[in-house]
């Protein structure tokens, strides 16, 4: 397995490849991911003064024009009417895509550069790794990727583990970045979601974070999610496509994990 780490938008972006190919210079094929990141932090960060986001913040509706940010700008208003305003892209009182982007750039570097080797078997097995939020994917021959999630109460142990041969997961808590989004309750300390897109993971995990114990069950079944809750009495909450399941049967002893 061949890792590289690249830090970009002040985050570790971490890239796993295995490939059985003699010919493939994934030296190379690293450095196109680096460019696309690059690229997205310097158009999307709020805190570059001449990015698209940040023109837009100061009423240059010009930035609209671009393709990329129609489609940023769309995921961010669909991700807050599905959540119900529980993910809001407004909430520091302009517009900020941040809790998107990082899961869109990760998502189109992985679909344009990384999947295309996949299916022409040049790689058996491929991950990003953005500051904990990951993408992975191994085809039918490579043991499927395990997903480890951390014990919010001592990072250096997980509380469960996941098999996922392909799909996204993401994690959003408050051990690491303390109360870092708006929410009313305090219930949950930790949210994890799986699915196939990391943008989806990505937007359910900061809706069901910000929500109240109360709503989190609706929310989940309505959306047949699939989640992993870790509540402030210390309890887990295991959701498999919107049904509560035993949390229990989830072992995170002796296996090594990718998170």
């Amino acid at each position: 397995m061949n890792t590289y780490v690249l830090n970009v938008m002040n985050l570790p972006f971490t890239i796993m490849v295995n490939s059985i190919s003699k010919d493939l210079k994934i030296e190379k094929t690293v450095k196109t991911i680096h460019s696309l990141l690059i690229d997205a932090d310097r158009r999307f960060s709020p805190f570059k003064a001449n990015s698209m986001v940040s023109r837009f913040q100061h009423g240059d509706h010009d930035v609209l024009s671009d393709e990329d940010f129609q489609e940023v700008y769309l995921k961010t208003l669909l991700a807050q009417v599905e959540t119900d305003g529980l993910f809001d892209p407004f909430y520091s009182g302009v517009y900020d895509p941040t809790g998107v982007v990082k899961g869109w750039i990760v998502e189109t570097a992985f679909n344009q550069v990384l999947e295309p080797l996949l299916r022409t078997g040049q790689v058996t097995a491929a991950a990003i790794n953005a500051g904990g939020d990951m993408i992975v994917s191994a085809n039918a021959f490579q043991t499927a990727w395990t997903v480890g999630i951390e014990n919010p109460c001592d990072t250096h142990h997980y509380v469960a583990a996941f098999p996922l041969r392909s799909g996204a997961v993401a994690t959003s808590g408050s051990s690491k970045r303390g109360e870092h989004i708006k929410r009313a309750h305090h219930d949950i300390v930790q949210s994890t979601v799986i699915a196939d897109s990391l943008v989806d993971a990505d937007v359910w995990t900061t809706a069901l974070f910000a929500a109240s114990r109360d709503d989190i069950p609706h929310l989940i079944a309505e959306h047949a999610l699939t989640a992993f809750l870790v509540t402030d009495s210390g309890q887990y909450q295991n959701y498999s496509h919107g049904t509560l399941v035993d949390a229990s049967s989830i072992s995170s002893h002796d296996k090594e994990f990718w998170r």
